[in-house]
């Protein structure tokens, strides 16, 4: 008969990274915020224009130019100059800058790779309610990267960010509840909040929890 401990350590919860934060286990951690709001090609003068903007001192215009750096559109790729010009939103106070700095200094992308520099603009940006930056910086404190570990920081920041719907916020917290990480165990919140990120429709993160989900169904009923 299969034991408890071996299917609990049977659950899949994947890494999850938008565009280029690959490699870690268990918990999602890294999201540059908005990158799915790059679906349009700017043209010449479109560009001429957002770089104007971003010169003059625009946050968001400067956010705007980092994310086309980061990803190669309609200039080539160049992530110095992505965070050259997240961190110029940054230290203006750009939430969404100040999260993408932070997966900058997370991963090493155009700057020497720094958890507690990751950690200082992850909590710039989670104070200002920035549910991506939030994620991240309760994967920080799971486990230990840039700061002290601490589960119930972890699930602190984890949950402020799933209560705002952040689909793979909602999928750690539904993993945290499985394996007991900073909460009291309980499958029933796991299948709840595997629940909540399926009710948001086709994310990249619902195939995921669909099969956490069926996992602990086909085990335990809830």
């Amino acid at each position: 008969m299969e034991s408890i401990h071996s299917y609990k350590r049977s659950i899949r919860i994947a890494p999850y990274f938008i565009m280029l934060c690959v490699g870690l286990i268990l918990l999602s951690a890294c999201t540059f915020a908005n990158s799915d709001e790059l679906t349009t090609t700017l043209n010449y003068e479109e560009l001429t224009l957002l770089r104007q903007q971003a010169e003059q001192g625009d946050a968001t215009a400067q956010t705007d130019l980092g994310r086309i750096y980061l990803h190669g559109r309609d200039v080539p790729q160049n992530y110095e100059q992505a965070l050259y010009w997240f961190r110029k939103a940054a230290v203006q106070g750009h939430s969404q800058a100040q999260t993408n700095l932070g997966v900058m200094y997370h991963l090493g992308y155009g700057v020497s790779q720094n958890y507690e520099h990751a950690v200082h603009w992850y909590r710039k940006a989670a104070e200002q309610n920035e549910p991506q930056a939030q994620n991240a910086l309760g994967w920080m404190y799971h486990f230990g990267y840039g700061v002290p570990q601490n589960s119930f920081q972890a699930v602190f920041w984890v949950k402020s960010a799933a209560e705002q719907d952040d689909h793979w916020a909602q999928n750690n917290l539904g993993a945290m509840y499985y394996y007991g990480f900073g909460v009291q165990q309980s499958y029933e919140q796991a299948a709840y909040w595997f629940r909540r990120v399926i009710a948001q429709g086709d994310t990249d993160a619902t195939a995921q929890a669909r099969e956490n989900l069926a996992m602990i169904m086909a085990r335990y009923r809830y």
